[in-house]
């Protein structure tokens, strides 16, 4: 018997010494500079014997967590041991962690897959806004499923390439647009074949033949004797920093949606440079922060106003808009604003329990102001951009993309207020934001 229990007490102690689980699963693991992970470990009896090591360095002895904080100094691999110790053993568990933003989980922003016939479309839009705080520039590619017919993996399909440029302050917005006939989208090379795997990073290629291409971080575009535009963005900042693969509709996203909205980065760095053609004008070259974002879907709302900026120095940033969305048996009043500052990060969106909204809208004269309040907060977005600084973009419709059934402006200034029971808690002004009236809430009489 006790040769027995000798034994038993052995067996304890070498099972002690097993790891059996780490938390969180996933190999890399991505934490977001900034932000705080908690790393832990369980074996088969208690103990708490253990040692963290992090990058080859001791951070911390005992306990079975661990808090990991993504530092911002350039280094976006680390590896994280946990060493278990006691007489009879020396077990480890090993973490990848990567802080690379580029390589965080963005799944929707790759290509999807039509569920049945068009009609139906896809499109990325880009727009970045220079350091220097005025110019602006923004491109968008999308592609259109026509109207009652199926999609077939490789099949070029009709498209839209939009290109706006300002110079901001004022200045009016310059649209180029151009409808190539063969676009087609691209996963790892290859043609798309089924909507994107969860968790996994964006990486496609949208191709117009003749005109160039959008991936995930670069834009490269040619409109034959009218302009030249390359940009390239990198150290993406997601909407959600804590879980990088959720958008602006947050729970929404697993609804079947007539229209579904990404957004892949608030700010993310870039550096562009474009050239007018025709009009003897120099490239033009410069850096300065992108917003990225698509949309896709049966169509567009049948109104909506958009607004987006980013505050100088990428400090803070926002995006909000309201619309009317049609489906079928009844219209849908949807909204979503997301506001990020030094002190404050919100989400409102249509589906939160409790929160009322207010909002005036006059496309004639360029003004467009929402309020959104639950029980101790709300946020006000008031934003004015003169009419003559709109330049026209076209928009998915059941016939493709129709012309001029939208005005964007890249000089718009739009104030935002934050309030915390009452008190003005954040204030942040944007100037040359984008302000966007579309399809039933345009000027009826043309800007």
């Amino acid at each position: 018997m006790n040769k027995l229990l000798s034994l038993l007490f052995v067996f304890s102690a070498i099972l002690s010494g097993c790891i059996i689980s780490g938390t969180p699963i996933g190999d890399p693991v991505f934490v977001f500079p900034g932000n705080t992970k908690t790393f832990s470990v369980k074996t088969f009896l208690s103990n708490s014997n253990f040692v963290w090591i992090l990058d080859e360095e001791e951070v911390q002895s005992g306990g079975d967590t661990f808090e990991y904080t993504a530092q911002d100094n350039g280094i976006k691999s680390h590896t994280l041991v946990v060493m278990e110790l006691n007489s009879l053993v020396k077990d480890t568990h090993e973490w990848n962690i990567s802080n690379d933003a580029d390589a965080a989980p963005s799944s929707a922003n790759n290509p999807h897959v039509p569920s049945g016939p068009g009609p139906w479309f896809e499109g990325w839009y880009t727009r970045v806004s220079d350091v220097g705080g005025s110019r602006s520039i923004a491109i968008i590619g999308a592609s259109s499923l026509p109207k009652d017919e199926y999609y077939t993996p490789g099949q070029y399909l009709p498209g839209y390439i939009n290109v706006l440029i300002s110079e901001g302050n004022g200045a009016p917005t310059k649209s180029f647009t151009v409808y190539p006939e063969h676009t087609m989208t691209l996963v790892d090379g290859e043609p798309v074949t089924k909507n994107p795997a969860l968790f996994s990073p964006a990486n496609f290629e949208w191709i117009a033949e003749g005109f160039g291409t959008i991936t995930q971080d670069s834009v490269d575009i040619i409109i034959p004797g009218v302009l030249d535009i390359h940009i390239q963005t990198e150290n993406r900042l997601p909407y959600n920093t804590s879980r990088t693969e959720i958008g602006p509709y947050g729970e929404l996203d697993l609804l079947p949606l007539p229209l579904s909205w990404w957004i892949h980065s608030l700010g993310s760095d870039a550096q562009y440079r474009y050239t007018i053609l025709g009009d003897s004008s120099p490239e033009i070259s410069g850096v300065g922060y992108a917003h990225l974002e698509k949309n896709w879907g049966a169509g567009f709302p049948i109104g909506w106003v958009w607004a987006q900026g980013i505050a100088q120095g990428n400090k803070a940033q926002f995006v909000v808009s309201t619309a009317e969305i049609d489906f079928g048996f009844f219209i849908l009043n949807a909204w979503i604003a997301g506001y990020r500052s030094p002190t404050i990060s919100w989400d409102f969106r249509v589906s939160m329990a409790d929160v009322n909204y207010y909002t005036e809208r006059d496309a004639c004269a360029g003004t467009f102001l929402f309020e959104i309040a639950d029980s101790n907060r709300k946020l006000i977005f008031d934003a004015y951009a003169s009419p003559d600084t709109f330049g026209d973009v076209s928009t998915p419709s059941e016939n493709g993309f129709a012309p001029e059934t939208g005005g964007e402006s890249f000089s718009a200034t739009v104030a935002v207020s934050a309030y915390v029971n009452e008190l003005l808690t954040d204030h942040q002004i944007f100037y040359n934001a984008a302000l966007e009236f579309g399809t039933g809430y345009m000027c009826q009489g043309g800007f």
